[in-house]
């Protein structure tokens, strides 16, 4: 249900995306949970590419607190950043914008050694 709620196409799918995470029943220790709802937000076009890169700058966020939980499941998460260059430029731009911010931050030996393989490709 959290994969299918995050994945359907919407005007307001970061906010619902949003709602998901802090709904009663999802477990942000349970990589299941987090998969379902991060990684069906990623395969949601209308939410995850939106134009302003509010959905690349949400997951970027939501790598970065995963990382300090999980860093095996963050490290997995952050490939849906893996392709940035293969896309038109208003969204490569916002997703290296993103992938900057990953980078940037403290992160994990895991989820480093995934982001610098991403930046270095």
């Amino acid at each position: 249900w959290f994969s299918l709620e995050a994945s359907t196409p919407r005007k307001d799918s970061l906010e619902k995306v949003e709602k998901l995470i802090n709904h009663p029943r999802f477990d942000p220790m349970a990589p299941n949970a987090v998969r379902a709802v991060l990684g069906g937000f990623s395969s949601n076009t209308k939410g995850f590419h939106a134009i302003d890169g509010s959905g690349y700058n949400f997951m970027a966020e939501q790598i970065i607190e995963l990382d300090k939980r999980n860093p095996i499941t963050a490290s997995r998460l952050v490939k849906v950043f893996s392709r940035w260059r293969s896309y038109i430029s208003i969204n490569r731009e916002a997703m290296f914008k993103a992938l900057i911010s990953i980078s940037d931050s403290e992160l994990s030996s895991n989820t480093r050694e995934v982001i610098e393989l991403i930046l270095s490709d």
